[in-house]
């Protein structure tokens, strides 16, 4: 399977996105609106949410599973904190009215990780630790593809996962 960042160099370079290769990767939900004219649809935002569940969804066996719907995917850590019983969220993604949000907790937890961010990145944040998308861009989905590599790293290290 072709990595996430060769698929966004080939579609960059005007190349074929899927081959019976990456069927399982995401590059086969890029039917979603790119033009910067064009207004999302909620068809449009689920093929974005499942390109974006895919990238956690690939880390899965490491975290906790807390939410698998069809508009919301959420990925917890093995952290519980004595006093509530509140499990930590490692992050996930989510369908909201007017855009898809991607939550990465590590970003909170671990601010240096938004230094990593391209500027392009780090205009998708909201708050400390979300990211909105309202269309596909490959080329941020394998640079969040990568945070999130980095993010799961951070976590490792601290113990949480």
């Amino acid at each position: 399977m072709r990595t996430i960042i060769e698929t966004a160099k080939r579609l960059k370079a005007g190349l074929t996105t899927t081959t019976p290769s990456d069927q399982q990767g995401w590059s086969h939900h890029l039917d979603a609106p790119t033009a910067r004219n064009e207004n999302p649809t909620m068809d449009d935002f689920a093929a974005i949410f499942k390109a974006l569940r895919l990238l956690y969804a690939k880390h899965a066996d490491a975290c906790v599973l807390l939410a698998d719907d069809a508009d919301r995917y959420i990925l917890g850590t093995h952290e519980v904190r004595q006093r509530d019983g509140y499990r930590t969220w490692l992050g996930g993604v989510e369908i909201k009215k007017s855009y898809v949000s991607a939550h990465l907790m590590p970003l909170y937890i671990h601010p240096d990780l938004i230094e990593t961010m391209t500027p392009d990145l780090r205009r998708r944040m909201q708050g400390k630790a979300c990211l909105n998308f309202k269309r596909i861009d490959p080329n941020l989905f394998a640079q969040l593809d990568a945070l999130i590599d980095l993010g799961i790293a951070r976590f490792r290290a601290d113990g949480r996962l």
